[in-house]
């Protein structure tokens, strides 16, 4: 039996076991390592540069809408935000063309909103009639900061 016994030999069969996949993992492990930290710095970049966008989002936003109103000059947009801050309460927008519908169907209106599902957690309300039709038509929209009435 010699001086370490019966298990000695299955724990060394063990390790010559366990060696023998290393070696066949770590191949594996020296390919998809690099690639794993490559696709996670990536996915960090790629957030940081939505995070940059976003935090300009509302600049973005202004500059369209004066586009729009530059381009045509019965589109109509209104913000409200606190003074001191800048900080946005409520903006209303409504294109010419829904304007117009509004004009020719607009005897019932129907307001309804969401429920703060965007990214800046407002509610999106939207001023809907039907057309002669009967099919929907907004005539603006609306992104509320503050629900309350005073």
């Amino acid at each position: 039996m010699g001086f370490y016994g019966e298990g000695y030999k299955k724990h060394v069969g063990a390790d010559v076991f366990f060696n023998r996949i290393s070696i066949a993992i770590s191949p594996l492990l020296l390919f998809y390592i690099p690639n794993l930290i490559f696709y996670l710095k990536n996915a960090y970049r790629k957030a940081e540069k939505v995070r940059e966008e976003r935090d300009d989002d509302l600049n973005k936003l202004m500059q369209f809408f004066r586009e729009c109103k530059e381009n045509n000059e019965h589109f109509y947009w209104d913000v409200d935000a606190y003074p001191k801050s800048g900080v946005l309460k409520n903006i209303f927008w409504s294109h010419a063309s829904q304007r117009a519908e509004y004009r020719d169907f607009g005897d019932v209106i129907t307001f309804d909103t969401t429920h703060k599902t965007n990214s800046k957690h407002m509610p999106l309300a939207m001023f809907v009639g039907a057309n002669n039709n009967l099919k929907n038509i907004t005539f603006g929209q609306a992104l509320i900061g503050d629900e309350s009435t005073g």
